[in-house]
């Protein structure tokens, strides 16, 4: 429902291959995402929103009855979920360059992924790849393929009843093999 409501485009892929390798893609404005989704959380009645950064969970008799925040505060709760996403000793890598961060500068989940470690989990970490933010107007378009939207997108959701039309085109570019001879010299540099 979110994504219909906030997708700036939707494409479905592999159409030219049988129904079963089929894909909806959706690109969607990622501040309107995430300021619509936090108005669902927040209108919905059952749920009360804390927002905090979590340090340590509260185990009574092996059971986790609650979080503790970094400030201090304790939250009860019949049913504890943990979603770090990338957050979870998050770190920034640039090049050379390595700090601890989440996503955009926002706090990593340090204390919260030692605690779990005491608490018997393993932690992995995995490489998401975000892609590089570039400058619309740094960008050679002529050197680019366009990719527009579908005439008719579809909706992720069977709610949705009524799509919006106009969509922003991605736009392809390709590498080659001067691309993958840097890419294999500097192989030893990549996390």
């Amino acid at each position: 429902r979110n994504t219909d409501k906030t997708y700036i485009q939707m494409r479905m892929l592999n159409t030219g291959k049988g129904p079963a390798v089929r894909a909806l893609r959706a690109q969607a404005d990622k501040w309107d995402y995430q300021h619509e989704m936090k108005h669902t959380i927040e209108k919905e009645e059952n749920i009360t929103l804390r927002q905090a950064l979590v340090d340590r969970l509260v185990i009574e008799d092996g059971v986790c009855k609650g979080v503790i925040t970094n400030s201090g505060a304790i939250y009860y709760a019949k049913t504890v979920v943990i979603t770090t996403g990338t957050f979870s000793r998050g770190e920034i890598i640039v090049g050379e360059l390595r700090y601890s961060s989440g996503p955009n500068n926002q706090q990593p989940s340090v204390k919260l992924s030692e605690h779990l470690e005491e608490l018997g989990f393993e932690l992995r970490r995995f490489k998401t790849g975000t892609p590089p933010r570039v400058k619309s107007s740094t960008i050679d378009y002529s050197k680019t393929e366009e990719q527009p939207g579908d005439d008719h997108p579809r909706a992720f959701s069977f709610d949705t009843v009524e799509m919006m039309l106009e969509q922003l085109p991605c736009w392809l570019t390709y590498t080659n093999e001067t691309t993958h001879e840097i890419i294999q010299a500097n192989l030893h540099r990549s996390p």
